[in-house]
Parts: structure tokens; C-alpha cells; sequence
């Protein structure tokens, strides 16, 4: 499948006790309520998810919602909303007891208190983002690459047996041509992200940018297991110029 338009990884969404509340009021005469997230490493839809999980946990009068625009700065920018479905909502992201170990940075948010409202989005845009040199080569979406979870057997009258848990979907492409300062200033970092095991997102064509994928690599041409990727030089044709060679993705479950 042939893409179109350059691509975009999304990744670095990292909770921990540093900046894992929300400090908010429900009500202007009211307490500061603290929602609290849980620690992990998230991609953005999968933090957009908690963020209102937390606040729904910690607030069970109102029902709260956190989404994501991906259309900012033709289409390279990520900014988060926060909305109730009450009368009032204070985000206090300046003033409140947690504001310092707040999730205000992750999410774009600035070091002011948001009022006078009950939707808020965030002013910058969120985690960090790398722009593709030119479009992917090889790349084959995962909703046509399924692989079963599972245990097959032949039976003594040739009948095949299967016994599966699970059907999960899979994504290649390979990204050429990328420069060799942006090489170090940003691949190295997302690398080191993506071999440890950590989640990240992937559109295909920032034309598309609704088309979304959630990913953990599950191996690449230098490492079949996922713990190693290699960009090459395209020596002798291209110097200064390189490749990510083939790369495979797992989508990850839950977000298909």
C-alpha cells in the first residue's frame, strides 16, 4: 500500500508522582478536588482516556471528558480539551495544591488557572513529535495484517485444529531519506523510546490525520524482537542520508 504524504510519530506521554494530578473545582465555592492518574507510559488517546477516567473516579456528581485535536498547525500539532457536563469547572493548574506535580505540562496546558468556563483546551501542543523527511516505503496498514494468537494441530485424519485467544493486528513501513542532523536531534530520542517497549502513535499521512494508529515495535531489520533499531547510512547513493530499514509494529489492544 503506497502512502501519500509524509508521516507522524507521536510519543513521551510519561505519568508518574511528578505530574500525576489534576487539581480541579466542581463548584465556585467549593474544595480543590484532585484527581489522581495512574503511573505509566500512555499515548495520547490512551491519556486522554485516563485523564477522564481520573476525573470521573474523583468526581462522581459530573461526568468529564478529555479529547484530543490533531488538526492544529496543518495537522502537525496535538491539542487536549477538557470539558464537564456541569455548570462550572475550574482546572487549577496555577493555584492548586498539586498544581506543581500536576499533568498541566503533558497535556499543553499553561501555569494558569483555568475558569470562567467548562471546556478548556490547551494552549501548546502536547508530547513529542516527529515529522517524517518523505513518505513510507513498504507500508502495509493493520487492518490488513492480522495474525492470530494461538495454537495449531493436524489430527491423525489430516483435520488442521485451531485454538486461538486473540487476533491482533500488525503495520510495516520503512522511512528513507532522513537527514543526518535530524538522525541525531530526532530519531535517536524516539528510538530510545520505541526499543524499550514504549507506546507511541503513527499517522500514516498527516493529510489524514484522523487515521491514527497505536503502536509498540514488535521487531525491525536490525533486532527481530523489538530491542534494537539501526538507521543506515544510504552509502554509496545517498551520503548523509538514511534508513530506518523495515520496521513491524504491533497495534496495541484495546485501541481497535
Amino acid at each position: 500500500m503506497a502512502l501519500r504524504d509524509k508521516s507522524l510519530f507521536l510519543y513521551g506521554y510519561e505519568i508518574n508522582n511528578t505530574n500525576y494530578y489534576i487539581p480541579f473545582k466542581n463548584s465556585g465555592g467549593g474544595s480543590e478536588i484532585d484527581a489522581v492518574l495512574t503511573a505509566g507510559f500512555y499515548t495520547l488517546e490512551t491519556l486522554a482516556t485516563e485523564i477522564a477516567r481520573a476525573m470521573n473516579a474523583a468526581d462522581t456528581s459530573n461526568t468529564y471528558t478529555c479529547t484530543v485535536d490533531r488538526t492544529y498547525s496543518s495537522n502537525l500539532q496535538n491539542r487536549v480539551t477538557i470539558a464537564t457536563n456541569g455548570s462550572f469547572l475550574s482546572l487549577l493548574f496555577s493555584s492548586g495544591v498539586t498544581a506543581a506535580a500536576s499533568v498541566r505540562d503533558v497535556i499543553g496546558f499553561a501555569h494558569t488557572n483555568q475558569t470562567g468556563a467548562t471546556t478548556y483546551t490547551g494552549s501548546t501542543t502536547t508530547g513529542t513529535a516527529l515529522h517524517t523527511a518523505w513518505y513510507g516505503f513498504n507500508y502495509q496498514s493493520p487492518t490488513v495484517n492480522l495474525r492470530t494468537i494461538g495454537a495449531s494441530n493436524i489430527a491423525t485424519d489430516g483435520t488442521k485444529e485451531t485454538v486461538w485467544w486473540s487476533v491482533q493486528q500488525f503495520s510495516t513501513v520503512q522511512f528513507k531519506f532522513e537527514a543526518q542532523a535530524d538522525v541525531l536531534v530526532s530519531w535517536q530520542p524516539l528510538i530510545a523510546w520505541m526499543v524499550k517497549g514504549r507506546p507511541f502513535e503513527l499517522t500514516p499521512e498527516v493529510s489524514s490525520p484522523t487515521t491514527v494508529y497505536s503502536y509498540t515495535l514488535e521487531k525491525s531489520s536490525a533486532d527481530g524482537k523489538g530491542l534494537g533499531l539501526q538507521m543506515k547510512e544510504m552509502i554509496p547513493d545517498f551520503p548523509l542520508l538514511y534508513d530506518t530499514g523495515l520496521m513491524e509494529f504491533r497495534r496495541l489492544a484495546g485501541s481497535y
